[in-house]
């Protein structure tokens, strides 16, 4: 998929609407005031940042638990694979596959085929021939016991 690179316009946007998240987000988990943070003495200002600081460390732990959602989300729809989900956030196919594991249903391959509900042909082990008897447990225990006695 053609992905759009943010300008540096937009990045500054960004980075400003995640820096107010984490000054709301920093104001809640403080039970204080930002402007008090940055207005007054040096250790108010420390205590400020450092809950900002923890704030950014939570935004990044959902925004985690969103883009694990997502790829969820967009493997259960079966049009997009590992391939794809990669792409979308710049990493290889196998590194999605190790970061979602989940993500595609289990009926879906790799490269995107289905599953079909036995497997082909060439996959399915031969079967002895009918006429052959199977072995018993007897026959195996003493064909065992043949071994063991001809070793010594």
């Amino acid at each position: 998929m053609p992905w759009r690179d943010l300008g540096p316009a937009d990045q500054e946007h960004l980075h400003t609407e995640l820096r107010e998240l984490a000054i709301q987000l920093s104001d809640l988990i403080t039970d204080s005031d930002h402007t008090e943070q940055h207005t007054g003495s040096p250790d108010q200002r420390a205590v400020g940042l450092l809950a900002m600081l923890r704030a950014t460390h939570l935004i990044h732990a959902a925004l985690d638990t969103l883009m694990s959602q997502l790829a969820w989300e967009a493997g259960q729809t079966g049009r997009v694979g590992y391939p794809q989900l990669g792409d979308a956030v710049g990493i290889s196919r196998q590194s999605a596959r190790t970061r979602w594991p989940h993500a595609l249903p289990a009926t879906t391959r790799r490269r995107g085929r289905r599953r079909s509900a036995t497997p082909p042909a060439s996959d399915i082990p031969k079967t002895a021939d009918p006429t052959t008897p199977s072995p018993t447990r007897e026959s195996l225990r003493d064909s065992a016991a043949t071994r063991s006695d001809t070793r010594g």
